[in-house]
């Protein structure tokens, strides 16, 4: 029989999340962009101000990462699949500046 580690306490596991959701313990589904991907933040009921994220199987102490969209829905339509989930970005976007040109007006020869 083979167990697995003790979770972090700001972590939360697969099985559990779904567990909740299934009992209707969730508040709130949370996912966030950053650069390397997305991640998972779930906040249950009965914890206050506990916000945790979703962990992976073999390093509990960090987030699994998706950089799939796809793959990333697949599992929350599995887990949550009436609830509401929020999407936010971690990342800044650093995008080009388009500078106005002011257009001179042609003076109109009489």
């Amino acid at each position: 029989m083979t167990t697995s580690a003790p979770l972090p306490e700001k972590s939360i596991s697969e099985a559990e999340l779904t567990r909740l959701a299934g009992l209707d313990k969730l508040d709130k589904i949370h996912v966030v962009e950053t650069a390397q991907g997305f991640y998972v933040l779930a906040k249950s009921q009965g914890r206050p101000s506990a916000t945790r994220y979703l962990a992976t199987r073999r390093i509990t102490t960090k987030p699994r990462m998706f950089r799939d969209l796809k793959r990333l829905n697949d599992l929350l339509r599995s887990i949550y699949p009436l609830g509401t989930i929020e999407l936010t970005c971690e990342q800044v976007y650093k995008g080009k500046q388009v500078k106005k040109v002011a257009k001179k007006k042609a003076k109109a020869k009489k």
